[in-house]
């Protein structure tokens, strides 16, 4: 028989009790993550020499942060999972990093056009990267899931996986860009940009479900123990004529 979402007598829950307040907390994290990346982005840009776009600008904040909110809270409920973590987390970035790419790129081709600016056309280059990133993410989650079951993992264990990660799959994912480029030759605050953005992000996205893993972790052990059920009266009436038969 298969496992079912309903909880019997003795055996653990699919989901613990606290993940609305887990995925709320993951949620905040989310947010803050997609507000630094791009300030990172930003920064390495203007340090580059690029002058800002104010609507692009704006554009791309909308869009960092849908596409962390999506994919680093969709893999913290897999993390949230009390049996099979590993393969909820594993499905759940095969599911989230797609998802969160096509809204992402949406969100930012709506803001433009909301905002009277040019939109560029979603290109080969677009679904290439959404492929790469789909793969990156769904390794990345079965990673951080082997990571979590180890009880002793640390946070620098964490970000050495976001990091190998964000530079195998970023310069991939800077080269599909290179390869789609007028004449294959992008700006260099451009380019600069994009590498920080694939770098920058799964690490810290890897430092949010490392987070939300404690959060669950503790949350699980403060949760009281329920008691063992009594057995009904026809069950002990049951057994003590057994025992005086038996004597």
């Amino acid at each position: 028989m298969s496992d079912t979402t309903v909880p019997t007598h003795g055996s653990p829950l699919w989901i613990h009790a606290n993940t609305l307040h887990l995925m709320a907390a993951a949620a905040w994290m989310s947010i803050l993550l997609g507000i630094v990346v791009e300030c990172a982005v930003l920064m390495t840009r203007a340090a580059a020499g690029a002058s800002p776009n104010l609507v692009q600008t704006i554009a791309e904040f909308a869009s960092s942060v849908t596409w962390a909110v999506i994919v680093c809270t969709g893999i913290s409920l897999g993390s949230a999972a009390a049996r099979h973590r590993e393969r909820i987390m594993g499905l759940m970035g095969l599911l989230c990093a797609p998802l969160a790419w096509a809204l992402a790129k949406g969100v930012q081709h709506g803001t433009l056009a909301m905002l009277d600016a040019p939109v560029d056309k979603l290109g080969a280059a677009v679904l290439q990267v959404g492929v790469l990133k789909t793969v990156e993410y769904t390794l990345l989650a079965l990673a951080v899931a082997k990571l979590i079951r180890r009880q002793r993992s640390t946070l620098a264990q964490h970000f050495l996986v976001g990091l190998a990660i964000g530079v195998v799959f970023g310069a991939a994912i800077v080269g599909v860009n290179i390869w789609h480029a007028p004449g294959r030759v992008m700006p260099l605050a451009r380019l600069l940009g994009l590498a920080v953005n694939e770098i920058v992000f799964p690490i810290g996205c890897v430092a949010v479900l490392h987070f939300i893993s404690r959060l669950n972790d503790l949350a699980t052990a403060s949760e009281p123990r329920t008691a063992p059920e009594p057995l009904p009266s026809s069950q002990v009436h049951a057994g003590e004529a057994a025992g005086e038969n038996h004597d």
